[in-house]
Order: structure tokens, then C-alpha cells, then sequence
């Protein structure tokens, strides 16, 4: 193995993770999604976005416009919900 392989060379698909929250959330709730995400899975495995996500993560109640804003109708999408915030 090359010794300058990185933890994204190791797995063939990274996912594209966007999460909403209702207007008057945390100004770190953006932050505390990406380290709920952290929790469920390895480094290089998923990425932060703010479009064409594969998973929407609900982060607050009041977030359903924007999911919906976010969701490809062409595309079958993940939701998750976190009861952090």
C-alpha cells in the first residue's frame, strides 16, 4: 500500500451531508452537525455541504422548508435527525 494514501482513497463513495435548522438556531449548530456526523462515521467518509446532499440532517424543529429547499426530487435522499440542539 502507498504510504500516501489518505482515509478518503480508502472508501469508494464520500457522502454529501447538509443540515438544517429552524432561523434562530445556535450561530455553532452548523458545527455541532458536523461533529454529530463525526460520531456516526469515520473520517473521509462524508463531506459538509450546502447543496445536492445525499443526507439531510435535521438539527432543530421548524427546519422542514429548508429540507425541503435541499431535496432533489430526481434522487432518493437520507434524512436524519439529531436531538442535540
Amino acid at each position: 500500500m502507498s504510504q500516501n494514501r489518505t482515509d478518503t482513497d480508502y472508501y469508494r463513495y464520500v457522502l454529501r451531508v447538509a443540515w438544517t435548522a429552524h432561523r434562530g438556531a445556535a450561530a455553532d449548530t452548523g458545527a455541532a452537525a458536523e461533529k454529530f456526523m463525526k460520531n456516526l462515521l469515520p473520517g473521509g467518509t462524508f463531506t459538509m455541504t450546502e447543496s445536492h446532499p445525499d443526507v439531510i440532517l435535521f438539527m432543530s424543529g421548524g427546519s422542514e422548508r429548508r429540507a425541503i429547499e435541499l431535496a432533489d426530487p430526481a434522487r432518493l435522499g437520507t434524512f436524519a435527525a439529531s436531538l442535540l440542539v
